[in-house]
């Protein structure tokens, strides 16, 4: 299950758990189900802090993100360790490509949003 069906799930129980307090005929029952919504929202926080843990969005523009597409069209995944130069290896080259540094010069934090994108293509957001 992705973060976005979890996320769709929680979604459609608030539905359901609002449906089911506007009909409550109690005060007892407003407020059962007033702490349910309450612990669902607190679900939909924790998979929001989860997703950005282990999933966090990688923004590219458009350009980048048709060179991160050619990329991924032209290479397979082995062929990012191998070594381009004795500096640098395929990965550093793909990711100078997308993030605009030069070759040998990627940080372990640029290599990681590559690799992260590569390997998870729906985390990708296309900006402006």
């Amino acid at each position: 299950m992705t973060f976005d069906e979890a996320q769709q799930k929680v979604e459609e129980a608030v539905k359901e758990n609002k449906r089911n307090l506007n009909g409550a005929p109690s005060e007892g029952n407003a407020r059962h189900w007033g702490g349910v919504l309450a612990e669902l929202d607190n679900t939909k926080r924790l998979i929001d802090e989860l997703r950005e843990t282990y999933a966090p969005t990688v923004e590219m523009t458009q350009s980048q993100f048709n060179s991160f597409q050619e990329a991924k069209r032209s290479l397979k995944t082995s062929d990012l360790a191998n070594t381009f130069n004795q500096e640098w290896s395929i990965l550093d080259e793909v990711s100078g490509t997308i993030l605009g540094h030069g070759p040998g010069e990627a940080t372990d934090e640029q290599i990681e949003t590559i690799m992260r994108a590569w390997l998870h293509p729906e985390t990708i957001k296309v900006v402006d």
